[in-house]
């Protein structure tokens, strides 16, 4: 056997390293791009600006003694700790006293790879000055600067809050959202497709909808408004106090947004008391926004039910409305809602039988003569009935066989205006304008949700 040479050892070594470089480069490279790396989920020492280090850090070698620091391969990963600081929240930011904002900006430095004597250099300048977190938020490079802190750092600094800002900006909905009548309006605004341009007022608030879409607690949507649940459905106050205030309004919070999930697979009932609570909703905030007393206040069933359908105008334009009760359910047995009962100011809604003959009974009061009666509506989510599916619809009430004066509306989330009908009695009600087809997707936001589902 021979004797293996110092070269024959290096040069098998140096095989070997590379082997296992090139069997290893998959997995580690799987790793260092994984969400951990990447923005998803935390692994403790690492971070996006530790990623690219990392790899190398595995295969270099340690400097031999004696071998100068400007030669040396290794390159060490951002320290764990500092990974907590760049995490902070704004508001956590916002909190800190000077000795934790000196750690926060020596993180943030370390981060974008700044000297050491620079580090050292910016946060004694910021322990000198006093800086807390609440004023470091507002300092811009220029006073940064003025502080004797180097441009380099004053612009990293500065950059960093910026991003703090954009980040957080969800959360300046708070202030928001801690103001109930601002928190109400912004509510019924998002769920009923509130007409909301920059310049406009958040209806019964000083706020312009400008500052509201600047703060980020809520965002335009197709010349509306949209405001995302999470904003105030997960605080229980905020929750708490919307559904007391509509309350009041006899608007039910649970009927107004009800859970998609659960709308989209029980329909009917859901359905029914979404369009009630919706309707209700819309003039309350058209009474608020022009700052009218809604108990006294009668306006045009088109202004509350905007619509461009020329047959449903045509069927709507004769009535006004005035639904300052909001929406009423009866309950008992005979108390069943038909378009013969008292007509009165709120909506009422037969959730509370099971063969109720109509689903709505709207009041409205007909512009020409001020007389008070009732449109009757069936509530369908989905395909729309026909003939055979309304069968004695166009009846007053169950066992009465009389021909209803009243209009009828089928409330289907599908279809809106004219509906062909072979059936003689439908198309005569329809040409007398005494019936049409009502999708309410001008008014319900939620319907957007519902199509994905």
């Amino acid at each position: 056997m021979g004797v293996e040479t110092t070269k024959g050892r290096r040069s098998r070594g140096v095989r070997s390293r590379i082997l296992l470089t090139a069997i290893s480069w998959p997995f580690l490279h799987r790793y260092i791009s994984s969400p951990s790396l990447t923005g998803g989920f935390h692994r403790p020492g690492f971070s996006r600006a530790t990623g690219d280090t990392a790899w190398r850090s595995c295969f270099a070698r340690q400097p031999a003694a004696g071998r100068s620091s400007n030669q040396q391969l290794y390159i060490w990963p951002v320290d764990s700790d500092a990974e907590d600081w760049l995490a902070k929240s704004r508001k956590e930011v916002e909190a800190f006293g000077k000795d934790k904002v000196s750690k926060w900006a020596e993180a943030v430095l370390k981060e974008g790879k700044v000297r050491d004597e620079l580090i050292q250099q910016t946060v004694t300048t910021l322990q000198q000055q006093g800086v807390t977190g609440r004023s470091l938020l507002e300092l811009t490079p220029e006073e940064l600067m003025t502080c004797s802190v180097r441009l380099g750092p004053a612009k990293l600094l500065a950059e960093k809050i910026r991003l703090l800002q954009e980040v957080e900006l969800p959360r300046f909905s708070a202030p928001y959202f801690n103001q109930p009548e601002v928190a109400l309006a912004l509510v019924l605004c998002s769920a009923v497709r509130w007409p909301a341009e920059g310049h406009q007022l958040v209806p019964g608030t000083s706020l312009r909808w400008s500052d509201i879409f600047r703060a980020g607690a809520a965002f335009p949507n197709n010349k509306s408004v949209l405001v995302p649940r999470l904003w105030w459905c997960e605080d229980t106050n905020i929750k708490e106090a919307i559904r007391n205030d509509l309350k009041e309004l006899n608007i039910d919070l649970e009927g107004l947004l009800p859970d998609s999930l659960q709308l989209a697979t029980e329909r009917g009932e859901k359905w029914e008391e979404l369009v009630a609570n919706s309707l209700a909703a819309r003039f309350r905030l058209h009474c608020i926004a022009r700052n009218l007393s809604a108990e006294v206040t009668w306006v045009p069933f088109l202004e509350i039910y905007p619509t461009e359908d020329p047959h449903l105008r045509a069927v709507l334009e004769p009535f006004e409305v005035c639904w300052s009760d909001g929406v009423e359910y009866p309950s008992g047995q005979g108390n069943e809602a038909t378009v013969m009962s008292d007509v009165g100011k709120a909506i009422k809604s037969n959730r509370n039988f099971a063969t109720a003959h109509h689903d709505l009974l709207i009041p409205v009061r007909c512009k020409a003569t001020g007389k008070l009666e009732f449109i009757a509506a069936q509530c369908c989510y989905g395909e729309k009935k026909d003939a055979g599916g309304l069968k004695l619809q166009d009846k007053a009430k169950k066992g009465n066989f009389e021909d209803m004066q009243n209009v009828l509306l089928q409330i289907c989330s599908e279809s809106e205006g004219w509906q062909s009908f072979t059936n003689k009695t439908w198309a005569r009600r329809q040409e007398e304008k005494k019936y049409s087809l009502m999708s309410c997707e001008t008014i319900i936001a939620q319907l957007d949700v519902l199509k994905l589902l």
